[in-house]
């Protein structure tokens, strides 16, 4: 399929057998939602109600009330079994008191190069 129509076709939600990878990037509930949901769910298949949560979720100014739609989506996608985790890329770090110089953040989010890690 030449490009463009691949990506017409993805915006449209219209890709069937398709597996798209997907990150849980992102340093709220809300941008990590928007990864899952609207950017790497672009293959067929949708859920109007947790659409227009979404949508709602991005207006809405009370934070109390956007927490609360935030928990709503995260309920649903969990009841709905949205998502098959295949892989989780772990990287455990640890800063702590006898840590001189941390590594986190250098590379990516990985806490590396190790050998810039010192310990006091």
């Amino acid at each position: 399929m030449e490009r463009a129509a691949y990506y017409d076709v993805q915006q449209k939600h219209g890709l069937r057998g398709v597996l798209f990878d997907t990150t849980s990037g992102g340093v709220t509930a809300a941008s990590r939602l928007m990864m899952n949901l609207e950017v790497g769910a672009a293959g067929y298949g949708r859920y109007e109600d947790i659409d227009a949560l979404m949508k709602q979720q991005k207006i809405e100014q009370n934070v109390k009330k956007r927490e609360a739609i935030l928990h709503q989506i995260q309920q649903l996608v969990a009841d709905k079994r949205m998502f098959c985790v295949l892989h989780q890329n772990a990287t455990p770090s640890g800063i702590g008191p006898r840590v001189k110089t941390h590594a986190m953040g250098l590379v990516s989010w990985f806490s590396s190069p190790y050998e810039m890690v010192e310990l006091k």
